[in-house]
């Protein structure tokens, strides 16, 4: 029997549930909804709307109840820092300030001047020294004399606000404690010495809990307004990369992982903290994971370059200042990066340690070689800095992604440097870094993205460097998660980079690893490892093996042959892929239809892979037995289908009784679609979290009042797979007999008749049967198939 979860994954740009079924081997992931996180300007400051993110998670349990689902459990996972301030008498205390606000601008040198030395603040948390970091956000409203931090009763990070408002339950969950700069790992909780820096006590914040802790149900206000039952809602890793990490199918601990969007984060997984003067120096951050492990990891700044560069090259308007110009210069409508932790493109990753004092010096990887720029330095900014691309730069990200193998640029730039944080030209920083370094300066988009793909990969390869030195983990393999996980190009030079194999997905980890913590709270698995074993069976995984020879040191002159992409199985139906790494290749692979079994094979005997890819999902029409949606399609010639409609419909059985004379059990019923009566077998739909078998018994038993016999199932198939979405599983069952009588619905009217196979067979053949599922069981039935 297969049971329903709800992921609410909150990013910090938008914000989605995901309904999570777990059928016992394998998990799908279903959208449920999604909206918009947009910050709130007001009052001079930045807040996040939390009443609007608080009411977009009802409207999803409005639906969960509309569409009939049955829900096991709620988790809720965030972005990490900010939180919220609730009064005495539960009411919210104000908006939260968003990270990105400017009011912490000087905060860290300031706490560390008059409060506590940066070292023994590190020493304490183990956590990047970032400026918005809970800790100094904190100490800069008691600075600011705010008053709602005078009043609080209760502080709480931001999954933890809406738990409270959903259960009134006020919990501080751990790994999205770890992220505050206020948690110290060794003891696991609040460390009392930074607290009391700021005038705050341990009482001011919910109980600690851990992912898998049942923290409560919906009150009874939430209830009414939803219509659901007292649910439980569950503490899951509620800090988004610890949701991420945990949906890595790894069989072993010898791996890396890079959460890779926006931002990039690089780690391995640790049994305790590593706190020293050399993680220090290197500013490495230990956030908690499940099963009270750590998340050893560097911040490395991702795709952000490249998706600023594409947002160049799709606007006229954009500037096109040249390489000489100050390009490190903020710009006020240039968007800064997000501190979630989230791999989905659609919430920005945590913010890179360039933002730390120690974190800006060493280039990512060696200059090239050519120490003297190359003739195109001496030409005109113009067209160095796109102001002549826009009419040539594809406008298919794939066919954009693909250009990097055009390209013979040997140049690299270090993606932390700051100048890369926020520029109000991308294409120009670059520039000017290559310029400083007296690298070669890119020509064409091509150059651009070749550059960008391999300085990551270079990034990459110098910071697993790093944690073999600074860890004991034998790193003999990197998974990646995350959008970027999708981009075949940038895969296949991490691959390079680091000489060892990668193994690319799940894309949308943070929402799959949230369901797994429920389905472990729920009993149905033990073990962290068990988990990641449903992960493997439930996802595409692609791995992507070095070049041999290999084109390292330095990656110059290095090429992309072919990705040697391993493709298993995905189950995952219905997410919303709006990546901007997204590769033509992937596209031909990634989420194509599932087969009867749930599996996408997607190749030809020939090899190439004919599956379409869905890039965006829009639901028309939403009933509990039909719904309705358009899909944006990548096809695999690289074409846009913008408009293609699919029929989501329930799962459908129907079975062919024999009673114990050897009788066929017939039905005659009017069909309203063709607008007549017809003869049928016994057919009906598998209600929600229903066995199929299961259904199948109750429907013969619903119709007919016929019961028993020996049953097996003769096939799988659908009726119409361009447009359906369903599976119709068929049965036969031997020696029936009729025990009891019929229970049908108001709507229903249905004739009951036995006749014998020769009869039926005789039927059949002069078109008494007019469903097309019906006479394809009928007909094999009558084969001897």
């Amino acid at each position: 029997m297969s049971t329903h979860y709800l992921a609410v994954d909150l990013g910090a740009t938008s914000g989605r549930t995901v309904l999570a079924t777990f059928d016992g081997t394998r998990i799908a992931m279903r959208e449920f909804t999604r909206f918009e996180n947009p910050q709130l300007p007001l009052g001079g400051h930045i807040f996040w709307n939390l009443p609007h993110l608080y009411n977009e998670v009802l409207r999803a349990l409005r639906q969960v109840k509309a569409e009939g689902i049955t829900l096991q459990s709620i988790g809720i996972d965030t972005w990490g820092c900010d939180f919220a301030f609730f009064g005495k008498d539960g009411q919210l205390l104000g908006l939260p300030y968003c990270y990105r606000d400017s009011h912490t601008d000087g905060a860290m040198e300031r706490y560390f001047a008059d409060r506590m030395p940066q070292q023994e603040v590190y020493d304490r948390t183990g956590i990047q020294l970032m400026p918005f970091n809970s800790l100094f956000q904190l100490d800069t409203l008691r600075r600011n004399g705010c008053i709602a931090l005078q009043h609080v009763d209760k502080i709480l990070f931001m999954p933890d606000a809406l738990i409270y408002m959903l259960a009134g339950e006020a919990v501080c969950e751990y790994t999205v404690a770890s992220t505050s700069q206020m948690l110290n790992p060794r003891s696991g909780d609040l460390d009392p010495a930074l607290l009391e820096t700021v005038g705050l006590s341990r009482n001011q914040f919910g109980r600690l809990v851990q992912p898998g802790e049942q923290v409560g149900t919906l009150t009874p206000q939430v209830q009414a307004a939803t219509g659901l039952a007292a649910i439980p809602i569950i503490a899951v890793g509620s800090h988004d990369t610890a949701s991420a990490v945990a949906a890595v199918p790894a069989e072993d601990a010898n791996f890396a992982y890079l959460s890779c969007g926006t931002w990039s984060l690089l780690g391995v997984e640790s049994p305790a903290p590593i706190i020293n003067a050399d993680s220090f120096a290197e500013n490495f951050t230990n956030e908690g994971g499940l099963d009270h492990t750590t998340r050893f990891l560097k911040n490395i700044t991702g795709l952000w370059i490249y998706e600023q560069c594409r947002k160049e090259w799709s606007s006229p308007s954009s500037p096109s200042s040249s390489p000489s110009s100050p390009s490190s210069s903020p710009s006020s409508s240039s968007p800064s990066p997000s501190p979630s932790s989230s791999p989905s493109p659609s919430s920005s990753s945590s913010p890179s340690s360039s933002s730390s004092p120690s974190s800006s010096s060493s280039p990512s990887a060696s200059p090239s070689s050519s120490s003297s720029p190359s003739s195109s330095s001496s030409s005109s900014p113009s067209a160095l800095v796109c102001g002549g691309f826009p009419a040539a730069v594809p406008s298919d990200v794939n066919t954009l992604n693909s250009l990097c193998l055009s390209s013979t640029c040997a140049s690299l730039i270090n993606p932390d440097d700051p100048r890369f944080a926020h520029p109000a030209s991308m294409t120009a920083a670059i520039c000017d870094y290559l310029t400083e370094t007296g690298q070669p300066l890119p020509e064409t988009p091509a150059d651009y993205v070749r550059i960008i793909f391999r300085s990551l990969a270079a990034r990459y390869r110098e910071v697993v460097d790093i944690l073999r030195r600074l860890t004991p983990v034998d790193i003999q393999r990197l998974h990646v998660i995350g959008g970027g996980s999708r981009n075949q190009y940038l895969m296949q030079f991490t691959a390079d980079a680091l000489q060892m194999p990668v193994i690319a997905g799940p894309q949308e980890g943070t929402a799959l690893g949230n369901a797994l913590v429920q389905v472990r709270a729920a009993g149905l698995v033990s073990t962290l490892s068990e988990s990641r074993a449903i992960i493997k069976r439930s996802i595409e995984l692609k791995e992507y093996l070095p070049d041999s020879p290999p084109a390292l040191p330095v990656l110059e002159g290095s090429s992309v042959s072919s990705s040697r992409a391993r493709e298993g199985a995905i189950t995952c139906e219905g997410c919303s892929l709006e990546s901007p790494s997204e590769s033509l290749a992937d596209a031909q692979s990634e989420h194509s239809a599932p087969s009867l079994t749930g599996r996408a094979g997607g190749e030809s005997p020939g090899g190439e892979s004919l599956d379409w890819k869905t890039l965006k999902s829009e639901y028309l029409f939403r009933r509990p037995w039909l719904t309705a949606r358009r899909d944006t399609c990548l096809l695999p010639n690289g074409r846009i289908n913008d408009e293609y409609y699919v029929l989501e419909y329930p799962t459908w059985v129907h079975v062919i009784a024999i009673t114990k004379d050897g009788d066929m059990v017939i039905i005659r019923q009017y069909r309203h679609g063709l607008g007549r009566t017809c003869f049928e077998i016994v057919a009906g739909c598998v209600e929600e979290g229903e066995d199929p078998l299961a259904a199948a018994k109750r429907e013969l038993c619903e119709e007919t009042g016929y019961t028993g016999g020996e049953w097996r199932e003769a096939l799988q198939f659908t009726c119409n797979a361009s447009a359906m979405n369903n599976i119709t599983h068929s049965y036969i069952a031997v020696g029936v007999e009729q025990t009891d009588t019929q229970h049908l619905d108001a709507t229903e009217d249905i004739e009951v008749y036995t006749f014998t196979q020769e009869e039926v067979k005789a039927m059949l053949l002069r078109g008494e049967f007019m469903q097309a599922s019906m006479l394809a069981a009928l007909y094999k039935f009558f084969s001897g198939l």
